[in-house]
């Protein structure tokens, strides 16, 4: 399973960092290994490593990209991603998109894509909620215990969610299921 995280909008805005034109729309090679698989489909890692200036009160959008990349399926996929310190979770940041099935109503702070034919919204991205419920994400707060898929403690709150299984890339785009993103956002302190 290869993992490659961005910046992917500063306030809202998908296409620069207001505060100082750091380009977040374009394809960033930070010349790790993970985010140069020939089977990444074309032009998806887009966003920034690093969004150069930020302000307090500024709300960052981080996408994580996962990719199968293995010889054989990618079975109980678990993304756990940990907020970075001087930045605060924003629960309600997708509570206007799609929920995805088995979560309560309630705050959605978690945004997924996974192109799965059996989710809803045509296979868009789909909301999930922050809560132990039905969904397979959570926001698990500062101090809480994590899942062993952390590998660690909660110093500033993680955002977990369970992909499930994931077939392998053959080449880019296929199979479909075989890729997709998980997106949170937060503000700064």
């Amino acid at each position: 399973m290869l993992l490659v995280k961005r910046i992917t909008a500063i306030n809202g805005n998908r296409s620069v960092n207001p505060n100082d034109n750091t380009p977040l729309n374009t394809v960033v090679d930070d010349s790790s290994p993970n985010d140069n698989h020939p089977n990444w489909p074309n032009g998806l890692l887009v966003g920034a490593t690093d969004a150069g200036r930020i302000q307090p009160g500024d709300e960052l959008e981080y996408t994580i990209y996962a990719l199968s990349a293995g010889g054989g399926a990618a079975g109980s996929v678990t993304i756990c991603d940990r907020i970075p310190t001087a930045l605060t979770f924003r629960p309600t940041a997708f509570n206007t998109e799609p929920p995805a099935p088995g979560g309560t109503a309630g705050e959605r702070g978690i945004l997924a894509f996974l192109n799965r034919p059996a989710d809803a919204n045509d296979n868009g991205p789909l909301a999930y909620t922050n809560s132990d419920d039905g969904d397979s994400a959570r926001f698990f707060l500062t101090g809480e215990s994590l899942p062993s898929a952390c590998q660690g403690a909660s110093d500033n709150g993680a955002v977990v969610i369970n992909l499930s299984t994931m077939p392998n890339a053959v080449t880019p785009e296929n199979p479909t299921d075989s890729y997709g993103w998980v997106r949170f956002r937060a503000i700064s302190d």
